[in-house]
């Protein structure tokens, strides 16, 4: 599976840098992931100053960690707020066993409406199992929720996350420049030191490492209410998609070009034959007239190729029929399987011999050849053909 990982990495949306903050009072505790070839880094965790202004508390925060990123280069892809516990209701309930999540979704859904914390508010809920039977439950009032979500969706997120932190069994530790948090071990950049990462940077670490991707779906909560995301980069696949398109293209052309590079050999070849073959002046006509054919023939092949009719298998076929003293003035597709035939021959044996090939290739020519017409003139003198012409089916 690790030599799959590029490609994967290559036609999905993996984050490769992710944002996570969180809030209290004014200030902002701001976490930055980066991923490295060998694994994640803490690349920063800074601690900013919200500013009052005219606008809400959550456009504040927005403008704070805006001018920040800026400041920094940071770039705003993934993006997650983990809410306070006081900001939150949070608690234990004892549960039965669901058959589907939207059961239990539904029932701790009505076990915190019980609790009456936020009265006839609408709230949203998420859940984690602590144990069986046991799950750690959290709501928040659904206007707050909508308020930060408000606040960020002019922002072109990858994605955004409001989420809560809920009680993890591990622990913050550090290791040799290195902090281990929720199952995560994470290299600390060249501005970070281990030992200064405060307690109090937690919620925001947890929310970055949510938008990562990072945490186990043990103890991963998000109260954004989306549908699921899209995980393909379809900009890339298509791209690859039209590469492989264009190179199948390409080698389909080039064995094209080279079928009819070798069906000019065999007509090249023939011509040679024929000159070769007669030696007589009589015959000298003949070679210049077929000569003259089999221009014609190729300008022929030239504008049959580029139909959708197998003109260059049918005429490569001819090419191996041929037969001497036999010689073709005109194919013509008459139908969408048939064609006429139209020629001169130098006896009716040698149009004899010709039919015969025809006869023999049933494979082909199913039906074999219907010889529609064949004459000579009246007054024959040496040296005149005989003209023909034949119907094939395919």
């Amino acid at each position: 599976m690790e030599m799959l990982a590029p490609l994967k990495q290559f036609i999905q949306k993996i984050p490769v840098k992710s944002i996570g903050i969180c809030h209290r009072e004014n200030r902002l505790l701001a976490v930055y992931l980066e991923r490295e070839e060998d694994g994640w880094c803490l690349s920063a965790a800074d601690e900013l100053e919200v500013m009052d202004g005219e606008e809400t508390v959550e456009r504040n925060v927005t403008a704070a960690l805006r001018m920040h990123c800026a400041r920094n280069g940071w770039d705003i892809g993934y993006l997650a707020l983990c809410m306070l516990e006081e900001e939150l209701f949070t608690g234990k309930a004892d549960l039965p066993e669901l058959e589907t999540e939207e059961d239990l979704a539904e029932a701790v859904r009505w076990e915190v409406e019980s609790r009456d914390f936020f009265g006839d508010e609408e709230f949203r809920s998420v859940f984690l199992r602590e144990a069986e039977g046991i799950y750690w439950i959290a709501g928040i009032e659904g206007r707050k929720a909508a308020a930060w979500e408000s606040a960020w969706q002019d922002e072109a997120l990858e994605r955004f996350d409001l989420t809560a932190m809920p009680p993890l069994e591990d622990s913050l530790e550090y290791g040799d420049n290195t902090v281990f948090f929720a199952g995560n071990e994470l290299r600390m950049g060249k501005r970070m030191e281990a030992a200064k990462l405060s307690p109090g940077m937690l919620p925001a670490l947890y929310a970055a490492l949510l938008s990562a991707g990072r945490l186990r779906e043990g103890c991963c909560v998000s109260f954004s209410k989306r549908e699921a995301s899209d995980v393909w980069n379809w900009k890339r696949i298509g791209i690859g998609a039209a590469c492989f398109t264009a190179l199948a293209l390409g080698i389909l052309a080039g064995a094209d070009l080279w079928q009819l590079h070798e069906a000019d050999a065999a007509l090249q070849e023939t011509r040679r034959e024929l000159v070769l073959l007669d030696g007589e002046g009589q015959k000298k006509a003949r070679i210049e007239k077929s000569q003259e054919q089999v221009a014609a023939r190729d300008a022929s092949l030239e504008r049959l190729s580029r139909e959708s009719f197998p003109w260059h298998s049918v005429l490569v076929h001819f090419g191996c029929m041929t037969v001497e003293g036999v010689f073709l003035n005109d194919i013509v597709l008459a139908e969408e399987d048939t064609l006429d035939i139209r020629g001169e021959a130098v006896t009716f044996d040698a149009l004899a011999e010709f039919l015969k090939g025809f006869e023999e290739d049933r494979a082909f020519f199913p039906k074999g050849p219907i010889l529609q017409s064949s004459s000579v003139s009246e007054n024959r003198m040496p040296g005149d053909m005989v003209r023909f012409s034949l119907r094939l089916k395919m």
